[in-house]
């Protein structure tokens, strides 16, 4: 296995949830999503300094937030709410909401 293919499966056996970053390329958008894991962006960069390293993020009902097609997600980090972009496709939702897309071919093949 190659530095590239660990680059793409860590994430996945770190049980991350989520990506957050200023902003993606389009392979590195695809990746988390083929894990099941969010590409979120910050919705203003100005928020990144409000994160601290131990921060716990919490999103009440993103789930929901997922399938209904929400662009900006909004997250609780302490005592302040950071907005994030969640642009993918209605597709790569899909994808995510089963948890990844060996899920999501599996279903499509049932």
């Amino acid at each position: 296995m190659s530095c590239r293919e660990h680059a793409a499966l860590a994430p996945l056996y770190l049980e991350i949830k989520a990506v957050i970053v200023r902003s993606f390329a389009m392979i590195y958008k695809a990746n988390p999503v083929n894990f099941g894991i969010l590409p979120l962006e910050f919705n203003d960069p100005e928020s990144f300094g409000f994160l601290q390293q131990g921060d716990v993020l919490e999103c009440k009902g993103i789930k929901e937030l997922i399938s209904s097609g929400a662009v900006i997600i909004p997250v609780q980090a302490g005592s302040a709410t950071i907005e994030w972009s969640l642009d993918i496709s209605s597709r790569q939702r899909k994808i995510i909401l089963v948890g990844g897309l060996l899920n999501y071919t599996k279903l499509k093949s049932c």
